[in-house]
C-alpha cells in the first residue's frame, strides 16, 4: 500500500478538483444523422453564439447544408451577438452555399452574403478571404 505525505495528498486532490472543474465547463453537442444513422460528437467551447457556428460548421461538413445555413442565419440575425460572431456567421453562410460538396450550391446567394458582409461591416477581418472569395465565384460563374 502507498502511503502519501499530507503534502502530496492536497495536491492530488486539488489536481482531481481541477480536472473536474474544467471538463464540467464543456459544452459537448452530438448530432445524429437519420439519413445513414452516423453520429458525429463535436465539443465546443465559448459564447453561444460561437458554438452555434462551430456546430454550423460540423453540419455542413456532414453534408446538412440546410440546417447549417439557417443556423448561421439565427447566429447573424440575432441583435443580441456581438458583431464579430456576426460577420462571421454571414461568411459562414456564404461557404455553405458555394462548398465544393454541396451539390445544390448557390453562387448568387453565396455572392450576396458576401457582398452583404463587405456591405454591413466594412472593417471586417473577413474583407481580404471574402474579396478573395468574390473573384473566385465570379470566375467560375463566367466558365
Amino acid at each position: 500500500m502507498v502511503r502519501l505525505s499530507n503534502t502530496a495528498f492536497v495536491r492530488c486532490l486539488m489536481i482531481i478538483l481541477a480536472t473536474l472543474f474544467l471538463t464540467s465547463c464543456a459544452s459537448t453537442s452530438s448530432t445524429t444523422r437519420e439519413e445513414d444513422g452516423t453520429n458525429t460528437s463535436f465539443s465546443f467551447h465559448g459564447s453561444g453564439a460561437e458554438a452555434d457556428i462551430a456546430k454550423a460548421r460540423q453540419l455542413r461538413v456532414d453534408g446538412q447544408y440546410n440546417e447549417a445555413a439557417t443556423l448561421l442565419l439565427s447566429v447573424y440575425k440575432s441583435p443580441a451577438n456581438e458583431s464579430q460572431f456576426r460577420e462571421e456567421a454571414l461568411f459562414e453562410v456564404s461557404q455553405v452555399h458555394s462548398y465544393l460538396l454541396n451539390s445544390a450550391k448557390d453562387y448568387d446567394k453565396a455572392l450576396g452574403y458576401l457582398e452583404q458582409l463587405l456591405d454591413e461591416f466594412p472593417e471586417t477581418e473577413f474583407r481580404d478571404e471574402a474579396e478573395e472569395q468574390i473573384k473566385h465565384i465570379k470566375a467560375l460563374q463566367s466558365r
